[in-house]
Formats: structure tokens, sequence, C-alpha cells
């Protein structure tokens, strides 16, 4: 058996070509020996593709951006009341949300522009 270096291969990731056209691939990270055809066929495909689409959506950490789309309608409804920026910065500190007034100001606004709005209806006269 030869081994080879495969084009783009990490220093941690090595391809190992042998007569029966198959490719080994070694990780040195400890992960196991895994062996793939050099061609592949439609179920061969098909198969990959229901392993992709099942795979479960990785959990990510929440971005401030996230929170404060979430929080957009109840710091409109603050603002309306007549809270100031000011003060709506504050209340979040205290909750350990560090935002600048710029920052609810603009999730305010976008929460705005994405509501649907409500198409007048023209009344039929009889």
């Amino acid at each position: 058996m030869r081994t080879v270096r495969a084009q783009g291969a990490t220093n941690h990731e090595h391809e190992s070509c042998t007569m029966n056209n198959h490719i080994n691939v070694t990780t040195h990270t400890g992960a196991t020996t895994r062996t793939a055809p050099s061609e592949f066929t439609q179920d061969d495909i098909d198969r990959i593709e229901k392993t992709i689409s099942g795979a479960p959506v990785p959990a990510r950490p929440l971005t401030t951006a996230d929170v404060l789309a979430a929080l957009a309608p109840a710091l409109r409804k603050a603002r309306d009341k007549g809270h100031s920026l000011g003060g709506l910065v504050q209340l979040c500190a205290v909750q350990g949300l560090h935002v600048s007034e710029r920052a609810i100001s603009r999730a305010i606004s976008t929460a705005r522009a994405s509501k649907p709005t409500r198409k007048k209806t023209a009344s039929v006269a009889a």
C-alpha cells in the first residue's frame, strides 16, 4: 500500500490508496478509519442525503441580536408607554444584557418594519 497526501488534507488527515479502489481516511485525532468507495451510486447519494437531512441541528448560543429580536415587541411596548432608550438599556443591564441605545432602537424599528400590515378593504356601496 502506498500513502499519498490528499489534495486539501490537513496535517491531521492522510489518505491511503489501495488496489481495491477504496480510500482509507485516517485522522490522527483518534477517529476510526473509514473506507469509502471512489465511485458512488445513486443509492450512496440517497443514503448520504438522508443522513445529512436527518442530522440534528447543532445548538448554538443565542447572540445579542437574537435576544433583542425576541425582546423587540416588549421593548416597543415599553417605549410606547414612555420608557426612554437609556432606561431600557439600564433595565437590560440589570438582567445581564449589555446593549446600547442604538441596538435597542434598531431592534424596535426592525420589529416594526417586519410587522405585517393590515390592508384596507374598499367598502362596496349597495
